[in-house]
């Protein structure tokens, strides 16, 4: 899960960039297109697979290329749609990540 969430991590931050949405969806996909549905929770899988689906039907031979032809091609909803559901999904496998022992609250002893 934790490759998983790196990809994730890595497409949202794509996503929060400076430049045109429909530019950093297409860099945020192509950083999801390596991604195996396997890889990630049973919760998101199918979200997973409703998203790459509606990106590229199939398999891609040249991830960049492919994912922004079919993004440009896309409404403006639709990439809203795109860019909620990366955020959903990577929400959600955050929450499976352990808490970094730099977060953790400090081990206090009581006298």
């Amino acid at each position: 899960m934790s490759h998983a969430w790196k990809k994730l991590q890595s497409a949202v931050c794509k996503l929060v960039k400076a430049g045109p949405q429909r530019e950093r969806l297409a860099a945020a996909m192509t950083d999801l297109a390596t991604l195996r549905a396997k890889d990630l929770s049973i919760e998101i899988r199918q979200e997973f697979i409703a998203a790459m689906n509606h990106v590229c039907n199939g398999p891609i031979q040249e991830p960049g290329a492919t994912i922004s032809l079919m993004i440009d091609s896309m409404k403006d909803t639709e990439i809203n749609i795109m860019v909620h559901r990366i955020l959903n999904m990577y929400d959600e496998v955050t929450g499976y990540q352990p808490i970094p022992y730099s977060a953790r609250a400090p081990n206090v002893s009581r006298p």
